[in-house]
C-alpha cells in the first residue's frame, strides 16, 4: 500500500501505463478537451444548418430550373427542325412545316415542358426558316418560366434543269 504524500512533499513519479486512472477522470478530461474554456459552442451545428439549408435548397432548385429550361429549349429546337424537314421536302409548303412543328411541339412538350407554343415561318422558293417560341416549366409558383425561342432553317428541295 502506498502512502499519501504530505503537504509540500512530491508524489513519486510513475509511468502512465502503470498508474491507475479512474473512468470518471477520463470523462472529465474528454469533456474539457472538446470545449475550450470561455468559449462555449453549444448549438453551433444547428445554427450552421439554419443558415446553410436555405442556400443549399436555393441552389438545388436553381439547378433543376436550369435543367427544365434546357430541356424546353431542346424540345423547341427539335420541333423547329421537324418543321423545316416537312417544309423543305419536294412538293411541300411552308404551311406544312408550320403544322408539323406545332404538332411536334405539342406532342413532345405535352407534359408541360413547353407551354404557350407559337410557331412562325419565313422563307421563299430557296430557303425556309421556322421559329418555335414558348415558355419552359417553372418550379416557383406564380412564375411562368423562362422564354424559349429556337429557329431552324434549310434549303428547299427542288429540281433544277441543266444550265
Amino acid at each position: 500500500m502506498s502512502r499519501r504524500p504530505r503537504d509540500g512533499q512530491r508524489r513519486p513519479v510513475t509511468s502512465s501505463l502503470t498508474a491507475p486512472v479512474a473512468p470518471r477522470d477520463l470523462a472529465v478530461a474528454a469533456r474539457r478537451s472538446r470545449r475550450p474554456p470561455g468559449r462555449p459552442e453549444r448549438g453551433a451545428a444547428t445554427l450552421e444548418l439554419v443558415v446553410l439549408f436555405p442556400v443549399v435548397l436555393l441552389i438545388t432548385f436553381g439547378v433543376i430550373e436550369g435543367a427544365l429550361w434546357y430541356h424546353a429549349r431542346n424540345v423547341a429546337l427539335a420541333a423547329a427542325e421537324e418543321g423545316v424537314r416537312a417544309a423543305t421536302s419536294n412538293g411541300a409548303t411552308v404551311a406544312d412545316g408550320v403544322a408539323e412543328a406545332r404538332s411536334f411541339a405539342q406532342e413532345a412538350g405535352a407534359d408541360g415542358v413547353l407551354s404557350a407554343v407559337a410557331v412562325s415561318a419565313s422563307g421563299g422558293d430557296t430557303e425556309v426558316t421556322i421559329t418555335v417560341e414558348g415558355s419552359s416549366q417553372s418550379l416557383f409558383p406564380g412564375w411562368s418560366g423562362h422564354l424559349v425561342s429556337q429557329s431552324a432553317s434549310g434549303p428547299v428541295e427542288r429540281f433544277t434543269g441543266p444550265d
